[in-house]
């Protein structure tokens, strides 16, 4: 039976004592009561007083005892949480770190082939210039050896006319391409000028003398062979190895 059914049974039991009892001297406000009774029923009373103070107590105790617990848990809550979110914040920051350093090496790598293929290549490139450069200076000492001959004249000479020839064809291939177009081909050449005497005789001039061009003798050919100090340095070169 709980605190408050024991304090409604004792408050009836003292309203059927107040209702049984007699009225004193014709006093209808005044009753006669046993004392032994209601002395009993005020000590019950007080004992369900005491429980329901203590259970006051044991709740107001059980109240702060959970809002403790209450505080206790948000506190544990808050720094979990806080330590979870350092957690993943060191966890980011880590995780950028080696993405960063990743990164680096890559480039670094790339960086490293790049030079290597540089230096390969170019050390491919001064190889063939030095190829170049020797054939060069073979072919300065073959001219050394036939600039007092007439036979690089002759050779001079016949490279000039196969050039002429080549242009010639290709001028006729044209003048072909025209005339095959529709277009009339006239002969390559200064126009021939005719001159009728007696138009000059009625009209009293002289007849006028056509210009003939004045023949010009062709130029010799002035070979020249530029031999410079590379050239000499690798003449005495060949020579020490000879």
């Amino acid at each position: 039976m709980s605190v408050q059914d024991k304090v409604e049974r004792v408050l009836r039991e003292f309203y059927v004592l107040y209702s049984r009892s007699e009225p004193y001297d014709k006093n209808a406000e005044r009753v006669i009561v046993n004392k032994k009774e209601a002395l009993a029923l005020l000590e019950q009373l007080k004992s369900c007083m005491n429980e329901m103070m203590e259970e006051y107590e044991m709740t107001s105790n059980s109240r702060e005892r959970g809002e403790r617990e209450a505080r206790r848990r948000r506190d544990d809550i808050i720094w979990d949480a806080n330590h979870k979110a350092e957690d993943i914040y060191a966890a980011s920051v880590l995780y950028s770190n080696e993405a960063l350093g990743h990164i680096q090496t890559i480039i670094q790598n790339a960086t490293d082939e790049m030079e290597k293929m540089f230096h390969t290549a170019k050390k491919e490139m001064m190889k063939q210039q030095q190829t170049v450069r020797d054939n060069q200076l073979e072919l300065k000492s073959s001219l050394e050896d036939l600039k007092d001959t007439d036979k690089y004249r002759k050779v001079i000479e016949e490279r000039n006319k196969e050039i002429k020839k080549k242009k010639e064809q290709d001028s006729q291939k044209k003048v072909k391409e025209n005339t095959g177009a529709g277009m009339t081909a006239f002969p390559a050449g200064k126009p021939e000028i005719k001159v009728n005497p007696a138009y000059f005789e009625k009209i009293g001039r002289p007849v006028p003398v056509p210009d003939v061009p004045e023949t010009k003798a062709a130029p010799e050919l002035d070979i020249k062979v530029n031999l410079d100090a590379e050239y000499f340095r690798w003449r005495q070169k060949k020579k020490a190895d000879g």
